[in-house]
């Protein structure tokens, strides 16, 4: 660990001043293995490189199983907001089934310390599980609301066509209506659902969560950490390598050549400057994702006219079957959108060189 410090702590430096964070999230992997001195070092680092100026949020991912008090005190001496807890469920044999290292009750006493403290929190919410059922869910989020989190992630458990899992889980129409009780449940408990999966007390919605919902520049450090800076015309992403002999083999190009324009200290699969269409297609997908919908307003004036009208035309045809509703001059998805919203999604993917789109271009 202390040797992966190093390399970040590196990083941090080199980068520098480049970006001015609104919010800090500690998370992607378990950062709450580090031990509380660990972490103060790390934000002390972040401070030196200018990275670290009065953030309007700070959010740090913990396992149920690796919290304690000391490192409470410490997220709390250093202005961490917000705790992020992997609960999943409060199915410990559900837990079991998906190879979760915690049980029921590791999450109940995380959360009580983490109140104890003073903490807001949220909670991730994983359904559609190997040998679950309707009512199995039910239970879990009954349990989950007792909690009283403040935010609650809740998504379909993803999995490649092959795994094993899949025989043993709900069907597509069982999942369906696992996702319109999630909504019910925590509407009726006052949680508003601010983007397809994430719900929260009104005010307690992430900030760090809407910068990617947003087009906002981000800045990951750290292994397999991912980046976007909007300065160019359409954006630029990169993304740090997954293993640590090539993590660190960046760093040491990095050390040495600093932060070029191209990014020379990454492959050149690990970076990429955004097409219109590229950037079109993510526009659409992460606007759509959000309860204050696809702007045309901000669309013509990121992508011009021409384009916002080509895409409402696209659009069309879900309006009139109820899947998407338009309201102040935004397009929204309904529930019985958000059901669906992979099929809305692949009518708004525009591959480079896209035929309809490029000719929409051509003739702007």
């Amino acid at each position: 660990m202390d040797e992966y410090l190093q390399l970040l702590f590196k990083e941090v430096e080199a980068f520098a001043g480049t970006i001015q964070p609104t919010t800090i999230y500690l998370g992607g992997g378990t950062p709450s293995l580090l031990t509380a001195t660990q972490i103060v070092t790390l934000f002390e680092r972040l401070e030196n490189a200018g990275l670290f100026k009065s953030p309007k949020e700070i959010t740090i991912e913990v396992d149920p199983n690796a919290i304690d008090s000391e490192r409470l005190e410490a997220y709390k001496e250093l202005g961490i907001h917000r705790i992020s807890l992997g609960a999943q469920s409060l199915n410990s044999t559900l837990l079991q089934n998906i190879g979760r290292g915690h049980k029921a009750n590791d999450v109940r006493n995380a959360v009580e310390l983490v109140k104890k403290y003073g903490f807001e929190f949220s909670l991730d919410l994983l359904f559609a599980l190997p040998n679950q059922s309707h009512s199995d869910l039910s239970l879990d989020i009954d349990q989950i609301l007792d909690l009283n989190p403040d935010h609650i992630s809740a998504y379909i458990l993803n999995l490649p066509e092959w795994h094993k899992w899949n025989s043993t889980r709900p069907s597509d129409e069982a999942q369906s209506k696992m996702f319109l009780l999630v909504n019910e449940k925590l509407k009726e408990h006052g949680y508003v659902r601010y983007e397809i999966s994430n719900f929260s007390r009104p005010g307690k919605e992430s900030k760090h969560n809407q910068l990617y919902w947003d087009n906002s520049p981000y800045l990951g450090l750290g292994l397999g950490a991912h980046s976007y800076l909007n300065s160019s015309d359409f954006g630029t992403r990169f993304w740090n390598p997954r293993t640590f002999p090539l993590y660190e083999k960046s760093i040491s190009i990095l050390e040495k050549n600093g932060v070029t324009k191209n990014l020379s200290h990454l492959d050149s699969k690990s970076y990429e400057k955004l097409t219109i269409y590229e950037a079109l297609t993510e526009y659409c997908y992460t606007r759509l994702r959000t309860a204050s919908g696809l702007s045309r307003n901000a669309m013509t004036k990121r992508f011009g006219g021409t384009v916002a009208r080509f895409i409402h035309d696209l659009l069309s045809p879900h309006i009139k079957n109820g899947r998407i509703t338009q309201i102040q001059g935004s397009y929204i998805l309904t529930n019985q959108g958000i059901l669906v919203s992979n099929e809305i999604f692949r009518d708004l993917t525009f591959p480079n060189g896209d035929g309809a789109l490029t000719s929409i271009l051509t003739n702007t």
